[in-house]
């Protein structure tokens, strides 16, 4: 239950406000993805919610199975992403994440950094946008030049 809290919160928060209508896809998307994430944040976790009994997915199903849950929320949320409208360079930028959402969720583990989770885990949120940034300006830097 505490990572849907925290991946509505997430979600809340990452929408573009300006936006007038932000598109059903694309909160579900962002939901899903960061539902995704938050599970090796509960593998990291676990030490401290064992004493007290707190229900995590790690903790009920274990960390190989909480893992898989999590890739297939990531590529659902992929999947998800893809089948909407947006233009090539989001649809990379958002494949390119969820490879190293994957990879990320692949190495996390119980005695992975605080660096690891607040850099890597957390600075996934960011990626799009960099990458679609990168991409549009590579485009940009293509076409100038023929």
């Amino acid at each position: 239950m505490k990572i849907g809290v925290v991946a509505t919160v997430w979600t809340i928060v990452i929408v573009p406000i300006h936006l007038k209508e932000v598109p059903f896809f694309l909160l579900l998307y962002i939901f899903i993805f960061v539902l995704a994430l938050m599970i090796p944040f509960e593998i990291r976790d676990m030490q401290y919610d064992l004493p007290f009994r707190v229900p995590t997915l790690p903790l009920l199903l274990g960390v190989q199975k909480a893992k898989q849950i999590s890739y297939v929320l990531l590529v659902f949320s992929f999947l998800l992403y893809l089948s909407a409208g947006s233009g090539t360079e989001q649809k990379c930028a958002v494949g390119l994440t969820t490879i190293a959402g994957l990879a990320m969720v692949r190495i996390s583990s119980t005695s992975s950094s605080d660096f690891f989770f607040l850099i890597g885990v957390d600075g996934l949120l960011l990626l799009p946008l960099v990458v679609t940034l990168f991409l549009n300006d590579l485009i940009l830097f293509y076409h100038t030049i023929l």
